[in-house]
């Protein structure tokens, strides 16, 4: 694929990660982080783990076939950066979602 076809095709991973994310910071938002304790925390963290590193490296390693993706990402390093958008601070604006995007470009091949 060459030009403008290959440009939509590359974008096309990324989008699909920002869309998860976007999901997960409205959640946020609404209070989702907040409302669990230490505990729970642990819990999910426990019991999600393996899933979400699962479909982080499936997005990640599509990305990286067809470019969109530098090959040096890493799934684990990934779930870590993501992980301080539960903290960042949301006022008087919300930085969770210019974080996200940092996140993003820091993924892109640069070309």
């Amino acid at each position: 694929m060459h030009g403008r076809g290959a440009e939509v095709a590359h974008l096309a991973c990324l989008d699909e990660v920002a869309e998860g994310f976007e999901g997960l910071l409205q959640r946020r938002k609404h209070g989702l982080g907040d409302a669990l304790g230490p505990g729970a925390h642990q819990t999910i963290t426990e019991q999600s783990y393996g899933p979400v590193i699962a479909a982080i490296t499936g997005l990640l390693d599509a990305g990286k076939k067809d470019g969109s993706i530098r090959v040096d990402a890493d799934p684990g390093d990934f779930l870590q950066l993501t992980g301080a958008l539960w903290r960042a601070a949301s006022s008087p604006e919300d930085r969770a979602p210019h974080m996200l995007t940092l996140i993003l470009d820091g993924l892109r091949t640069h070309r």
